[in-house]
């Protein structure tokens, strides 16, 4: 009963936003601009979509967002909501064996399509997207990464896409301050960075007398940081899988890993780092100890922390710890042997949804999916109307949302209800407003901080090592699976004996690794993941689908 109330009072509380809809209102002093009015437009014809519902949201059938929707939409549409409470692999499969599916079903997992596609429920996309789009056709053009999140192994498009706004995931942070303290350059080089994290360990850089300094960590990201600066990705500390594309294949570079870890050990026998990297495996330690101003370097997630959670409140907690006098900077990658990298952008296409095998409207579909690939549908379902849901900031950097009793009725609590439409956190294209660089409240404390790092960070992005972004094939052979974990902690077993011990060398260290490789089955693990690559690459996203994607840029502040 508590929970039929509840949807009755967000009921009520919708039906009173469409009766203020259509005036400018006050609340408080302050006053909002009404929700724009529409001119419907003529109709094609009309279609079912699917829409997710979490279960708090309110009515997701009928509704100021849906009402927009269908006066703007060259169709019809008729929302049927998709259970999201329960589990999406059983939801999904219900739904089409009991003949409910709608004609565009809402479909985030890859397995679950491909089970679809396996079945022939769902139609190929090709000759629809070539014959009757427009809009999404040249989104596909203008992001092949997302062409390619929509195909299946043979290459058949087989579901609509999203392209996100791209994002850095990690960046390092340095301690400005200890540099100019020491007299010493941002590092450029991978031998400037062994040297600035010595002068960090053993220059007593806070001041204090004491040898209770480091310079960096080799556990949590830091280990990939150095993987990265060494031209490949080990992101994954319980999945061996070193990959990089090499000539158009798939290769494992036994030279890169050899050169890597040789590094590691040199830092951690002259004592300047934190350990071994199975000494702090989620990197907490290290993102504790530069918030105590203990650790000069520290390769850090999105929010520039290292600690978890992400977002402006994160930062302000973290850096209010370390105190005024604290200068941070971005630290560019360190060019190695293997050549000059960069920080990476998110894997930002994936999948949506697919057209239902029965529907006799794919044309109808094509221009619900048109429409909602235009930045007009895409920022208005993200952010609502100027004026009534947010305000654009006239200095260029960025926007503020309105949260009030009226925004809160007509978009949901935290915005749920509007989301449901947004077919990703941020429509069908990249938005420069989707940046959370833009939403950043530069009146908080560091919030100009935050966003001056943010710039710093944009600005030295560069390319990484060419690897794979998409979600590894599961192995037909269940064998395999346990051969690979298994061989995985054997390789990290000789991976961290060779940092930590100094008679263990890194050429000693290889042999055993490609030893214990062949003898655990790597080789044939190996073999299953590059015929993999080579059959289905149209289907594969890599790094080299997002190394030349811009980031948002926003002005300096003055």
């Amino acid at each position: 009963m508590r929970f039929m109330n509840a949807r009755k009072i967000i009921s009520l509380l919708v039906l009173c936003a469409f009766v203020l809809s259509m005036v400018a209102v006050s609340v408080g002093a302050e006053e909002l601009a009404p929700f724009p009015s529409s001119t419907p437009v003529k109709k094609l014809g009309k279609i079912k979509v699917g829409v997710w519902y979490f279960g708090y949201e309110g009515d997701v059938k009928n509704n100021v967002w849906t009402k927009w929707i269908n006066e703007n939409c060259p169709v019809d549409v008729e929302f049927v909501p998709q259970d999201r409470i329960t589990d999406e692999t059983k939801v999904i499969p219900a739904i089409f064996s009991a003949g409910n599916a709608p004609d565009y079903v809402h479909v985030y997992m890859g397995k679950i399509i491909r089970d679809l596609y396996a079945k022939k429920q769902i139609k190929v996309l090709d000759d629809i997207v070539s014959k009757y789009s427009v809009e999404y056709k040249a989104m596909l053009k203008k992001y092949p990464g997302a062409d390619v999140a929509s195909r299946a192994d043979d290459g058949k498009m087989v579901s609509f896409v999203r392209a996100e706004e791209p994002a850095l995931t990690e960046v390092a942070l340095i301690r400005a301050d200890w540099l100019e303290k020491k007299g010493l350059k941002m590092p450029e080089t991978i031998d400037d960075f062994f040297n600035v994290a010595k002068a960090f360990t053993t220059g007593d850089p806070d001041g204090n007398g004491k040898k209770d300094t480091y310079g960096f960590h080799l556990g949590g990201l830091g280990r990939n940081f150095l993987a990265n600066a060494f031209g490949y990705n080990d992101l994954d500390y319980k999945k061996f899988r070193p990959y990089i594309v090499s000539d158009g294949k798939l290769t494992l570079p036994w030279g890169n890993i050899q050169n890597h870890v040789n590094f590691m050990k040199k830092m951690n026998q002259a004592g300047i780092v934190m350990g071994a990297p199975a000494d702090d495996v989620d990197g907490s330690k290290a993102g504790k100890a530069f918030q105590e101003g203990k650790l000069g370097i520290l390769f850090a997630n999105r929010d520039l922390t290292g600690l978890p959670n992400s977002g402006q409140d994160t930062f302000t907690k973290f850096r209010e710890k370390m105190g005024n006098k604290v200068k941070l900077a971005v630290l560019k990658m360190p060019k190695t042997n293997a050549g000059s990298f960069g920080y990476g952008v998110n894997k930002c296409f994936g999948t949506v949804a697919v057209l239902n095998a029965k529907s006799t409207k794919a044309e109808l579909v094509m221009k619900y999916q048109d429409f909602m690939t235009t930045e007009k549908v895409a920022k208005f379902l993200k952010f609502g109307a100027e004026g009534r849901h947010y305000r654009i900031r006239p200095d260029g950097t960025g926007l503020d949302l309105i949260d009030n009793a009226v925004t809160e009725a007509e978009t949901g609590k935290k915005r749920a209800l509007m989301q449901d439409y947004q077919h990703n956190t941020c429509g069908m294209l990249p938005l420069k407003d989707c940046d959370g660089q833009g939403r950043i409240k530069l009146d908080q404390p560091f919030g100009k901080e935050l966003y001056g790092l943010m710039n710093q960070a944009k600005a030295v992005k560069g390319k990484e090592p060419i690897y794979i972004k998409s979600d590894y094939v599961l192995f037909k052979d269940s064998k395999m699976n346990k051969q690979e974990t298994e061989v995985t902690k054997k390789i990290r077993e000789y991976y961290n004996k060779c940092i930590t011990t100094a008679s263990y060398t890194p050429e000693q260290m290889i042999k055993d690794m490609q030893k214990a490789w062949k003898d655990g089955g790597g080789e044939a693990i190996f073999k299953y993941y590059a015929d993999w690559y080579k059959a289905s690459k149209k289907s594969i996203i890599t790094s080299e689908h997002t190394n030349n994607l811009e980031v948002a840029k926003f002005p300096e502040l003055k």
